[in-house]
Order: structure tokens, then C-alpha cells, then sequence
């Protein structure tokens, strides 16, 4: 080293071997600067440094340092910083060799050399080529900075990361939509505090805990987790499990919020039943039809002739009278066939026999109207229509699981004076049979321990102000929970056992009112006080209650 540089250093001694080793054998960069002529001058630079700058050191010394070391910046500052001051100045330096980049470290020690002259300013400097560490450092924050964005950025997909304890260390804005905890409150929380709902609880706590201790990973699933509000929040939920900087274990989760994709899929298939409930009740109006008409041709035959053959056996027997008055001692023959006969009480039986008949025919009448008037196949539009005459086609046809209970259900029928009201009589009826089937199957679940009781339906109707009317279907059941009373309308849900309904009925029966006849369908109801619903319907089609 250059005696004349260094003599201005109280701490370096180059006459020392061991300093001059150190110079020689260093495998960072130095060099020496002399303020000449506005400018530093290299005066002695080390193998190392000739090494980085690719140049002989005999060729690199008295050039200037900003013309070996092309830079964005002039170092010039931190020179005199290091001079002025008397301490060592540390700065970072980008520089540009052979048309590439590189960032160095660059520590400035200072140093005056007195002469003739004056005082000579000298600075040392040791060079250390951090491109590397800069270039990882900027990778690592760019990183940092793509998954910021990523897990604050993206939409539908909540993020959080938990401990190793199940708390909470990031929350980011969809996490904030889906559960409805802002970050401030989600931060420190325990995952099962937050958003797992009681039943869940156990079990979740319990899959961490292995997760974390034995390694074994909670695979990924649709659940129901909890909102702040306790709704219910559907999620697809994925877990990772990854290690931090300071080597402890973090959860990550990442829910994918599937309501609305729910939502749908519930809409698509409520959709679907209530088509294939209304193909099916189409058809089976068809094939009710085509029974009553069926039925209808031979009964009005028999219904027609019974008359007729009233009369005439009327007639014949007067005649037999006729002639036991004019031959009142009949031969042998005629004497054994009369008393054979008992003509006496086939005349007294036959008009009880043709009563009977005609009974029976007026029934099957009856019966046949009922069906017409239920299938309603010739008024696919809104029509003025009686309300008790569909009430009552309905109960002539579950006339048979009326009567077919161990109990006989009684009907109470409190029906007001109601005028005839525009409406779509197919479907009401529809509502109307979904209704009383709902109460006799209630009746017939109620326990047969509770007595006196006797099983028994009543129907009310009554005309309301407000231009509109009730119909009231009550029972004496068990009656229906809270949590079953909640559902009672939602598609797909039923309390009968699996494959005995389709939790369907009501829910379409809701539909009819609530939307095509823009009324009122609604449950009153207590555990063990019975259920009824009300039907509430506009007597003007164009009114919305």
C-alpha cells in the first residue's frame, strides 16, 4: 500500500505484515482516495478490487472513482461526510460494470495526511458486492407484496391465518363479508369463538390440535360455519398448513363463499320438483277426468232407468194384485210358486231395495262431481269460484282416510258467507288437499296415550275488511316445534319418516299463494296445542295482500 495514503490513518499501519496481508488476502474490495483537483482519486486499490473492476492496479491508480465506478449517484457526499464528521459513513451504491447492475456496500473511512502544503484528505474504502442479497431482498418483498395484494386483493374467497393456538394473526377483506367480523375484532380470537358453530366446536379444536402435533391434515369440505349474527355461512373451506419466519407452525384457511351457488342449486331443484309436481298432478287431473267421465256415462244410465224400472215393477205387481182379486183360489201350480215367492214381502222390500239404489247412484253422482270439480282440466285460467265447493270436493275425495284411521276423524265445517272470488281453482284445491293431508297425518302420529281426546279437523271461512277472505284449517295434533316451525314452508323439508313425503306440499302450496294468488299463507302453532294455517286470498285478483 501506498505509504503516502495510509500515513494519514492512526489505525492502519502498513508496515505491519500483518495489516499488509490483510490488504493483499481480503476478499472484499478496497481502495484509497485523495481529494485532487476536485475530485477523488484512486491512489492504491487491493488485488480484490482490481479483481472486481477487472483491471491491472497499476492502470486503475490516480483514475477517478466515478470513472471506474459508473453510478446512478454521486458518492462524492458521503466522502466528505466521513471527512467533516471523523467517523466511518456506510452508504449503499448502485453502480454499472461490464452493462450490468450491482449494489455495494460501501464503508468510508476517513483520514488527513498533514504536508508541506497542508492538510491532505484521504478516505478508505471498503467495498462489499451485495447484488445478491439486495437481489433475494427484492424478490422476497415483491413476493410479500403479490400475496398482499393476493390475500387482500381477491373476492368470494376469504383468508385467514391461525397460530398454532387457533388464533387469529391475518383476516383479510372477504373473510371481513363472508363472517361479518371486521379485522380489528377477528385479530387475537380463537377460531372456534369466531365462526364455528357449538356442534362443531369439539371437533374442529380436535382436528387442529392433531394437524399441528401429529401431522395429520384436515382434507378439504363444504361446511356450515357461523356469521357474527349466527346466521349460517356455506363455505368450501381448504386448510394449508405452513411454517413462519420464526419456525412455528400457521393454518391457513381459505373459504370460498358458496351461498349464492347454493342458493341456486336449491332454486334449480325446488324448480325442477315443482314441475315434476305439477306434471304429475296434470296428470293425474287427466286420468281423474277421464275415471269421472268414465264412471259418469254408466251410472247416468242406471241413474236414468231406476225410474223407469220403479214404475214398471210398480205396475206388474199391481197386476199380480188385479188378478189375485179376480181369481182369489188359483190352481195347485200358482198356490206353491206364491208361497214360494213370499209375495207378500217382495212387494215391501222392493221400494226399500230402490231406495237404496237410488242412494247409491246419488252417491257415486257425488262422488264424480267431486273429482270433475277437483281436476278443474277445463279452467286453466282464473275463474269465479265457490271456496266451499272446492272445500268440499277435497274432503269427498280423503273421505277414505278420514274414516280409515283407528279413529275416525270428525270434519267441523264453520263455513261464513262468502261470495264467490276470482281465483285458479286447480291449484287451490291443489293447497287445499296439501293442507288437510298435512292435519290428518298429524292426527295420525299423535300419541294414543292422551285421553279423552278424539281426533278432529275444523274449516273456517270468513270474509275479512280489506276486500279479502280466511280460510282456516285447523287440528288438534300434537302440534309443531320452534325449529320445525321455522322450516315448514323451505323445500325439501318434512317430519315424516324417509319415503313417506317429499317435503314438497307445502312448499308448493306456499308458491300458490303467496304468488299466483298474491295472498297469505300462514301457521299458527304450539307444541301440543295443535297446528292451524291460514289462507288468506284477495277477492280481487289485482290486490296484493
Amino acid at each position: 500500500m501506498n505509504e503516502c495514503v495510509t500515513e494519514g490513518y492512526d489505525s492502519i499501519v502498513c508496515s505491519t505484515p500483518s495489516l499488509l496481508g490483510l490488504w493483499q488476502g481480503s476478499s472484499r474490495a478496497m481502495c484509497c482516495l485523495q481529494w485532487q483537483g476536485n475530485r477523488f482519486l484512486l491512489t492504491d486499490v487491493n488485488p480484490a478490487m482490481a479483481q472486481l473492476l477487472s483491471a491491472p492496479v497499476e492502470q486503475l491508480i490516480h483514475c477517478s472513482f466515478d470513472d471506474v465506478l459508473t453510478a446512478d449517484t454521486d458518492p462524492t457526499p458521503y466522502f466528505w461526510q466521513a471527512l467533516e464528521g471523523g467517523q466511518t459513513v456506510t452508504f449503499d451504491h448502485r453502480v454499472t460494470l461490464a452493462e450490468s447492475q450491482y449494489w455495494f456496500s460501501i464503508e468510508v473511512i476517513p483520514g488527513v495526511q498533514p504536508t508541506v502544503e497542508g492538510a491532505v484528505s484521504n478516505v478508505l474504502l471498503i467495498i462489499e458486492d451485495t447484488t445478491e442479497r439486495r437481489t433475494t431482498e427484492m424478490a422476497l418483498r415483491q413476493s410479500e407484496d403479490r400475496f398482499r395484494s393476493l390475500f387482500e386483493g381477491v373476492p368470494l374467497i376469504g383468508m385467514q391465518v391461525y397460530d398454532r393456538n387457533r388464533r387469529v394473526v391475518a383476516w383479510n377483506r372477504a373473510s371481513e363479508e363472508i363472517y361479518g367480523y371486521t379485522r380489528e375484532e377477528a385479530m387475537g380470537q380463537l377460531l372456534e369463538d369466531l365462526i364455528i358453530p357449538d356442534s362443531m366446536r369439539d371437533m374442529v379444536v380436535q382436528a387442529v390440535d392433531n394437524w399441528v402435533q401429529g401431522g395429520m391434515p384436515i382434507p378439504a369440505d363444504e361446511l356450515t360455519l357461523r356469521h357474527k349474527s349466527g346466521a349460517p355461512v356455506e363455505v368450501f373451506s381448504s386448510h394449508i398448513m405452513l411454517t413462519n419466519l420464526q419456525g412455528e407452525p400457521e393454518m391457513y384457511c381459505l373459504d370460498l363463499d358458496i351461498r349464492d351457488r347454493k342458493q341456486a342449486q336449491a332454486a334449480l331443484r325446488q324448480t325442477q320438483l315443482i314441475l315434476m309436481q305439477g306434471e304429475k298432478m296434470s296428470s293425474l287431473g287427466q286420468m281423474v277426468a277421464g275415471i269421472a267421465h268414465e264412471i259418469n256415462n254408466p251410472i247416468s244410465f242406471i241413474d236414468g232407468n231406476l225410474d223407469h224400472a220403479k214404475d214398471y215393477v210398480q205396475e206388474l205387481l199391481h197386476l199380480v194384485k188385479l188378478y189375485q182379486s179376480a181369481y182369489p183360489s188359483p190352481g195347485p201350480a200358482i198356490q206353491t210358486a206364491l208361497e214360494n215367492l213370499d209375495l207378500d214381502f217382495l212387494q215391501a222390500d222392493f221400494l226399500k231395495l230402490a231406495t237404496s239404489m237410488q242412494v247409491g247412484a246419488d252417491r257415486i253422482r257425488t262422488i264424480v262431481d267431486s273429482l270433475r270439480n277437483f281436476s278443474r282440466l277445463d279452467e286453466t285460467g282464473a275463474k269465479l269460484v265457490d271456496i266451499h265447493e272446492g272445500l268440499n270436493s277435497t274432503l269427498t275425495i280423503l273421505r277414505h282416510r278420514l274414516q280409515s284411521t283407528d279413529m275416525p276423524i270428525e270434519v267441523v265445517k264453520n263455513y261464513g258467507s262468502l261470495p264467490p272470488i276470482v281465483c285458479y281453482p286447480g291449484p287451490l284445491n291443489q293447497v287445499f288437499m296439501n293442507v288437510l293431508t298435512n292435519a290428518i297425518d298429524a292426527l295420525g302420529q299423535r300419541p294414543r296415550d292422551q285421553s279423552p281426546w278424539s281426533p278432529q279437523i275444523e274449516i273456517s271461512t270468513a270474509q275479512k275488511d280489506h276486500g279479502h277472505i280466511v280460510i282456516s284449517i285447523s287440528d288438534n295434533g300434537a302440534g309443531i316445534s320452534e325449529a320445525a316451525k321455522a322450516q315448514i314452508f323451505d323445500p325439501f323439508f318434512t317430519t315424516k319418516p324417509v319415503g313417506q313425503g317429499t317435503g314438497m306440499g307445502l312448499a308448493i302450496s306456499y308458491q300458490i299463494v303467496t304468488q299466483q294468488h298474491r295472498g297469505q299463507l300462514l301457521l299458527r302453532s304450539e307444541p301440543g296445542g295443535g297446528t292451524c294455517f291460514d289462507i288468506y286470498l284477495p277477492m280481487d285478483p289485482e290486490q296484493q295482500l
